[in-house]
């Protein structure tokens, strides 16, 4: 009889859209399906009743009904009960309620792990920052008697120095069955998107809130010449800013699209010469894999995931926009088939949930 899985997500926002991006709960799911297991995902969701969604029949969604504290979601953790689950991954990070999880499945006798992302608070706020890393010692405590799985070597370094040595690196992986493969040749995915077939295409795929800096494709598309032309993608708090400095300083030559399904943003990938990141706290990066599997020259501000993805055969990782602008204007390249074969080998869920299983197992 299959066992019942369960990923415990306790970050109270955007997360669990489904079809608009490659959903790492889902891809984990797909890939534990595979060996055996039924799949659940809860999420936290303010101000609902439950509510269930069957992706297919061996994967549901429960979206839970919680109390927040900014992004911090607070739920019935009897729902583990309800839906008689047998293991559990929790999406832990730096989230307020992941102790009392830990605390739950201990008493409960339930085998679980955390799949963790940072353990460090990504405000730019001095107030709150001091505040989270307070509250962070609590989380600390309980991790050092827990098993954990970290996304990145930066991570690893952060949790081993804050006293958690049972840690291991899994790599975030992609959703293959989710990307279409696109057998059309650039001039025509530009033709059929309208975008400008003689020019060189930057592409930003973000949210456009302050910590995906998205103000800073506007500084570099000011940099370049008008053989360059920007697409930004995604929607946020910034909206207003980016459209308006897109009319008034760029005049046409960039333009900015709310939100795109996941498999047609991939033609955007495909259409583009470089795709920009700026984030320098991003966790991983699903959008910078994304754009390396259609053999998308990554150019990404050095942080933990652009680290971790990027070696020097698929990308470029520079310091600030300084270096950023020079690959641009350099038109420094790699090779496609080398860059998607990077992601091929090294960032599939298939692989990267061999550990969950064995450590489940073990």
């Amino acid at each position: 009889m299959n066992k019942n899985f369960a990923i415990l997500e306790l970050y109270c926002g955007d997360s669990g859209k489904i079809g608009f991006y490659n959903s790492q709960e889902l891809g984990i799911c797909k890939a534990m399906r595979k060996r055996g297991y039924n799949c659940f995902v809860f999420y936290p969701d303010a101000g609902i009743s439950e509510r269930v969604e069957d992706v297919r029949d061996d994967i549901r969604i429960i979206r839970c009904p919680a109390k927040k504290i900014g992004v911090h979601g607070f739920y019935d953790l009897n729902v583990l009960k309800q839906y008689k689950i047998d293991y559990v991954q929790i999406d832990s990070d730096n989230q307020l309620y992941a102790p009392n999880v830990i605390r739950y499945c201990l008493k409960n006798g339930i085998p679980f792990y955390n799949y963790m992302g940072t353990i460090a608070s990504d405000s730019d706020n001095g107030l709150k920052k001091i505040v989270s890393e307070f509250l962070m010692k609590r989380n600390i405590r309980m991790y050092q008697r827990s098993k954990c799985f970290v996304k990145t070597k930066d991570v690893l370094r952060s949790v081993e120095s804050a006293g958690i040595t049972n840690a291991s690196i899994v790599h975030v992986g992609l959703d293959f069955s989710l990307i279409p493969e696109i057998s059309e040749g650039q001039t025509a995915i530009r033709k059929s998107l309208s975008l400008p077939e003689d020019k060189k295409i930057l592409l930003f795929v973000g949210r456009m809130d302050p910590y995906k800096r998205p103000m800073q494709m506007i500084e570099v598309m000011t940099k370049l010449d008008d053989s360059f032309f920007g697409v930004m993608i995604g929607t946020g708090s910034l909206n207003s800013e980016v459209d308006e400095a897109i009319e008034k300083e760029l005049h046409g030559r960039a333009i900015r699209i709310d939100r795109i399904e996941n498999k047609r943003i991939h033609q955007f990938y495909k259409a583009a010469d470089y795709f920009l990141n700026f984030n320098e706290k991003e966790i991983f990066g699903m959008s910078m894999l994304e754009a390396m599997y259609q053999g998308c020259n990554v150019v990404a501000i050095s942080s933990p995931g652009a680290r971790e993805i990027i070696d020097e055969e698929s990308g470029f990782v520079t310091e600030d926009l300084g270096g950023m602008l020079k690959i641009i204007e350099k038109d420094y390249k790699k090779d496609s088939k080398t860059i998607k074969e990077r992601i091929l080998k090294d960032f599939s869920w298939d692989h990267s949930v061999s550990y969950f299983d064995s450590y489940l197992n073990s």
